[in-house]
């Protein structure tokens, strides 16, 4: 791990952002030699070349640099942000080459000061445009902070706070899928008071507006609560996540936090207790990290202090909780987990005595240790010393990067990288033959030449009715709830999942290049995703008998519904060649093939 030549203590990531494998960058901060303050640094990688650049306090003038968030967009161009001893900071640039500002504050009443001003999140949807959130001091107290990048300029913005909850603000996390909206997750204090409050904020429209977070059913709304990571797969679907407070007494010896779940749906925020494994109690609730790699898959990271750390997972449906194993008998602490594809997921953190990674896939999830330089894992707890990564990114199934550190033989700490690059593609097997089989469990059962590519790690909340192949090794199965599965390269294209169905879905095809696919419901409604064209259906029409499934044409033009008495509907480029509507069967349709 490099850092600067001049630093032999304390290096520290806190954030890194990857856009390829070998395409990476991370930020933190090191104590240089004869320094009692921290400076920061940027660490860049470049074909899998790592070099460094240092922020020292004497290029900025202001102290110790802490430099907390980056992102990066695919031309390797990145912005970072943090804060100094006399206030925020944003860096931008790319290589070797940076430049530091301090973080212009709003020019409006209530009077303002640089001291205190912190930048704690950064999201650039593109190349010099970016938006960066925080915090700053008025005269009143703390307040949300907003910046905005462009034409090279950082400027503040105003932000609309709860009505009735005092100027108090501040926050933590920000993400933008596209340039022009943007979601924030953080807290605010209401009327001056001391107990934070979750608080989440949008931008659309221009205009950036906070609101308080919806607690989960029975929550005590005096408790202190917050929200501090969030992840948004699409413009208006997102989860962010933090923990409320048990009580609202501090005597209370069964006090502690409950995980807080906050996903956005359908223009509105909705609050829920994070699930934690069974036999836990989930009082001591923690949750660090959140990655949604689509608007029906999501996996939180989490730690209960009693009992370890876990996963909370989404399939589209519905929550579920399951343990992160450790491979000795002490406690695990997940600190970042990313899924870069549905189904697959990487996560990192450390047990008592070892740096600890976890793979999520078709089969669930899997614990492993994660190499380190000599001297990095002690052999008992009797020490403090053992390997953590945080933080951690990924581009791709199998390609990720996580930073962190370690302690060497003289028990200094180092920085350190791990880099998980995807194994050489196979190349292309000749022709054969084979098939699978899906269960409504949604098992996967491979025969011949037809490859297992995975199956979902929980059973899914409505049955699997139907599944199609991509064309290579992916396929996906889809639920009676509209909820579409992906596995192997498939893509997620989109679902049905968690919107009102007329009717359950019963069919499922997909184009022959694999880049989309359509769902087909008992009541002849269609829905198309990816390239597959929208070509007319029967949803909303008086049918005899309900459809039970839906067949492609060769090219993707078009398509037929099947009905259960025989009935063809024909759409698109699919012709009508006759059915057997109308006439006596000794049983019904099932399916039908082109």
């Amino acid at each position: 791990m490099p850092v600067p030549v001049t630093s032999t203590t304390f290096p520290t990531f806190l954030s890194t952002d990857c856009t390829a494998a070998g395409s990476c960058t991370a930020v933190g901060q090191y104590v240089p030699p004869d320094s009692r303050h921290q400076e920061g640094m940027v660490d860049t990688e470049v074909g899998g070349h790592w070099t460094t650049t240092a922020v020292p306090a004497d290029r900025t003038g202001r102290g110790t640099v802490f430099l907390v968030a980056v992102s990066c967009t695919t031309t390797g161009w990145c912005a970072a942000g943090g804060w100094t001893g006399t206030g925020g900071l944003l860096v931008t640039g790319s290589g070797t080459t940076w430049s530091a500002v301090a973080a212009p504050l709003p020019a409006t009443p209530p009077t303002t000061t640089a001291a205190g001003t912190e930048i704690e999140g950064v999201s650039c949807p593109a190349s010099g445009s970016c938006w960066a959130v925080g915090s700053y001091q008025t005269a009143h107290g703390t307040e949300g902070l907003v910046e905005t990048l462009s034409d090279g300029a950082w400027t503040p913005l105003p932000v609309t706070v709860p009505v009735g909850t005092g100027t108090r603000l501040a926050f933590s996390a920000v993400t933008c899928p596209v340039a022009g909206w943007c979601s924030a997750a953080g807290e605010y204090f209401p009327n001056g008071t001391a107990a934070s409050q979750a608080a989440v904020a949008t931008l659309s429209g221009g205009r950036w507006s906070a609101q308080p977070a919806t607690l989960p059913a029975g929550a005590l709304q005096s408790v202190p609560s917050e929200l501090n990571q969030v992840s948004c797969p699409a413009v208006g679907v997102c989860v962010a996540v933090g923990q409320y407070d048990v009580t609202s007494s501090t005597v209370d010896p069964t006090a502690g936090n409950y995980g807080l779940i906050e996903p956005l749906s359908l223009g509105g925020w909705s609050g829920l207790r994070a699930p934690v494994p069974a036999g836990w109690t989930g009082r001591t609730v923690e949750l660090p990290s959140v990655s949604c790699a689509s608007t029906t898959f999501c996996v939180v990271g989490g730690n209960d202090t009693l009992s370890g750390g876990f996963f909370d997972a989404f399939d589209g449906q519905g929550w579920s909780a399951a343990p992160a194993d450790s491979t000795d008998d002490t406690l695990t602490f997940v600190s970042a987990v990313a899924c870069p594809a549905a189904g697959w997921c990487q996560a990192v953190g450390n047990s008592d005595i070892r740096a600890l990674g976890w793979t999520l896939g078709g089969t669930g999830w899997a614990v492993a240790d994660l190499p380190v330089p000599a001297g990095g894992n002690p052999t008992s707890e009797a020490t403090t010393f053992q390997a953590a990564y945080h933080p951690l990114s990924c581009t791709a199934v199998g390609s990720c990067l996580a930073a962190g550190r370690y302690a060497d033989d003289a028990r200094v700490s180092q920085g350190l990288f791990e880099s998980m690059t995807p194994p050489a593609p196979t190349p292309p097997a000749p022709p054969g033959q084979g098939y699978r089989m899906v269960g409504a469990d949604g098992g996967v059962f491979a025969f011949g030449d037809a490859a297992f590519s995975g199956a979902p790690a929980t059973r899914p909340v409505t049955p699997v009715v139907a599944a199609a192949a991509d064309g290579a090794t992916g396929y996906w199965e889809a639920t009676a709830g509209g909820v579409v599965l992906p596995f192997g390269p498939a893509g997620n294209f989109g679902s049905m999942g968690g919107q009102a169905l007329a009717a359950p879905v019963v069919g499922m095809a997909a184009t022959a290049d694999g880049g989309g696919y359509w769902l087909d419901g008992a009541d002849g409604g269609v829905f198309a995703f990816g390239d597959a064209p929208f070509a007319g259906s029967m949803g909303g029409r008086a049918l005899d008998a309900a459809v039970v499934g839906l067949v492609a044409t060769a090219d993707g033009g078009g398509y037929w519904e099947v009905a259960a008495d025989g009935g063809i509907f024909a759409f698109g480029d699919a012709g009508f060649f006759g059915s057997m509507a109308g006439r006596a069967l000794s049983a019904p349709v099932v399916a039908a093939t082109a």
